[in-house]
């Protein structure tokens, strides 16, 4: 059995997989999604509501109900799977919560849809009172997190944890140790674009119950870039207008950095990529050099060795200055080319898989040696393939390879 396994309703779906599956993370989106082809040819199968899950290297990465099927002429099904938040958006009712926490109430509507909790930190601010009226547990759990921030409490993010089988509900940080990705290694393409559109360098907010109102202004940005306000009525007596003034100024005041990026997760090394979560782009082309919060997201399975990564990325300021600076330290980077046509190997050795063939003068980036053999990336068929290619086929071009 490979790395890739797919199951339906616990019975194993791999060996009629059609194409390769995909699994988004959309910032807008309430839930995650799966899709993938079957080859069922004639054994027509109506799938709708089962179980589906995706396992990679053992782990579970996708588990969710079938909510979609499409069946071609040619005996192939499209499949669409929702992870179980998709229920956080189908189920509009009248929801009144009154001094509770996000935490608290994130566990109550849970119970209310019978969705599994597997862990839920403190967000500890307390709201006094709120009643949505024909609200959505989705844009409930929206707002309840902003009102928690927007009142003094910490960033919270929350998600369903395909491996534990439950809501995981935890607190923003930036984690000690950062994926990166670079040019010359795992980063494949990348895009940049920088724009004040939805710029607002003034904030002004009015409590018409009290007659309060506060203004903040930005007076460096308002100067380089114009004067732009934005205007908001704010009904909760909790709320520091102040604080909250300031906060939204911060967020809203700014140029918006947004950068498209692919990458590769050679054998799911890195693990799975969540909105939310932080990562390091080194690109100098597009002048991305630091740290980016990631707005969508999109495994693709492309092989048992290989998962492209499709980014959408936000700019920060909350994740610290590039901490690696390897660039720096070494004279440059390993470049070698083929001069042969040479396999590429899943280990080092004739006895692993071969992953295809180099043409001659491939040129590749050499990432280690072990025994006879380099470690490889290079563009095999307009994809980007990492393995093991033999030493003595490859002529260095510069730099030196990595001990």
């Amino acid at each position: 059995m490979g790395k890739l396994q797919l199951k339906i309703d616990g019975n194993d779906f791999t060996g009629v997989l059609a194409d390769n599956p995909v699994i988004k993370d959309q910032l807008n989106a309430c839930c995650r999604t799966l899709t993938f082809k079957l080859s069922l040819y004639g054994n027509r199968l109506d799938l709708l509501a089962h179980k589906a899950e995706l396992y990679y290297n053992g782990k579970r990465w996708f588990i969710g109900e079938i909510k979609k099927q499409k069946e071609e002429h040619d005996g192939t099904n499209s499949i669409t799977v929702y992870d179980p938040l998709f229920s956080f958006g189908k189920f509009e009712d009248d929801y009144y919560f009154k001094n509770q926490t996000a935490t608290q109430i994130t566990v109550s509507m849970a119970k209310k849809l019978g969705i599994k909790v597997y862990k839920a930190e403190n967000t500890k601010f307390v709201i006094s009172y709120v009643l949505y009226k024909k609200g959505a547990p989705d844009k409930i759990m929206v707002d309840v997190l902003a009102r928690t921030w927007n009142g003094g409490g910490d960033k919270f993010w929350f998600r369903y944890d395909p491996e534990h089988d439950g809501i995981l509900l935890k607190r923003r940080t930036v984690p000690d140790m950062i994926w990166a990705f670079k040019t010359g290694g795992n980063l494949l393409s990348s895009s940049r674009e920088r724009s004040i559109e939805d710029m607002y360098n003034t904030v002004k907010l009015i409590n018409r119950e009290t007659g309060k109102t506060v203004t903040k202004v930005n007076a460096k940005n308002k100067a380089l870039y114009g004067n732009t306000q934005y205007y908001e009525e704010i009904n909760d007596k909790d709320t520091n207008l102040s604080t909250y003034a300031e906060n939204k100024l911060k967020s809203l005041s700014k140029i918006t950095s947004t950068m498209s990026m692919s990458g590769v997760n050679s054998d799911g090394a890195m693990g799975q990529f969540f909105v939310g979560d932080p990562i390091y782009v080194e690109e100098k082309n597009t002048g991305m050099v630091g740290g980016y919060w990631i707005r969508n997201v999109s495994h693709t399975f492309l092989s048992d060795d290989a998962i492209q990564l499709d980014f959408d990325l936000t700019a920060t300021e909350d994740i610290p200055e590039i901490q690696y600076d390897d660039s720096k330290t070494q004279s440059s980077t390993c470049k070698g080319k083929t001069t042969t046509a040479l396999h590429v190997r899943s280990g080092a050795g004739t006895n692993h898989k071969s992953k295809g063939i180099w043409p001659k003068g491939t040129e590749l980036s050499i990432k280690g040696k072990s025994g006879n053999w380099y470690e490889v990336t290079g563009k095999l068929k307009g994809k980007e393939v990492s393995g093991y290619s033999h030493k003595d086929y490859i002529k260095i071009t510069s730099g030196s390879v990595p001990k």
